[in-house]
């Protein structure tokens, strides 16, 4: 059921006439999201024998896939296809289409930190040089998943120093984004927080 919902709630979301109404529908669609997520893996771990827990962080691959094959999409439609708005001063300007996408999860990660950097450096940032940026900062995140399950079953590391050395480093690798300003630095610590 959660699933149809968030499917329904991220096309409805879509096609979307207002601003109010995709906010309301991307609500409906993070709601069903985050029904969604405990239920599926405690479904899955109740029918797993105990030795077989780890397979849970292999779930957790297919998240970033399809993260990188919608930011791909993204990337190879958006640029090409948005329209113009115009600013106040009547001059039209390229309009980030991120409203019309229904990927509330993914505008968050992606372009959060776009949008911060934007109002540091003063530069806009292109419409395809975000899009751009869009899967190479997916592209991480499966790596990142193999590599957690990997060290679930290392004997001394195990899921408490995985999860342990993991937070750490993402929010070392945050406050590194916060305080540079290349934005290709940006970019890099953007893709190794989606890795951990």
């Amino acid at each position: 059921m959660t699933l149809f919902l968030t499917s329904a709630f991220g096309i409805a979301a879509g096609g979307s006439p207002n601003w109010i109404s995709a906010a309301a529908l991307f609500w409906c669609l993070g709601l069903s999201i985050g029904g969604n997520l405990p239920v599926d893996g405690a479904l899955f771990l109740e029918f797993l024998p105990l030795t077989s827990g780890n397979l849970l962080t292999m779930l957790s691959v297919f998240w970033p896939v399809g993260q990188l094959v919608a930011s791909l999409i993204a990337w190879g439609l958006i640029p090409k296809f948005s329209c113009p708005i115009a600013t106040s001063s009547g001059a039209p300007t390229p309009t980030c289409s991120s409203t019309r996408v229904g990927l509330a999860y993914h505008l968050y990660n992606t372009f959060l930190p776009q949008y911060l950097a934007n109002l540091r450096s003063g530069a806009p940032t292109s419409t395809y040089i975000i899009y751009r940026n869009y899967p190479i900062t997916s592209a991480p995140g499966a790596p990142g998943s193999l590599l957690a399950t990997i060290l679930l079953d290392i004997p001394h590391i195990g899921r408490t120093r995985t999860i342990v050395v993991g937070t750490g480093l993402t929010g070392i690798f945050c406050l590194c984004f916060t305080v540079l300003k290349d934005p290709n630095l940006q970019l890099a610590f953007t893709c190794l927080e989606a890795l951990f």
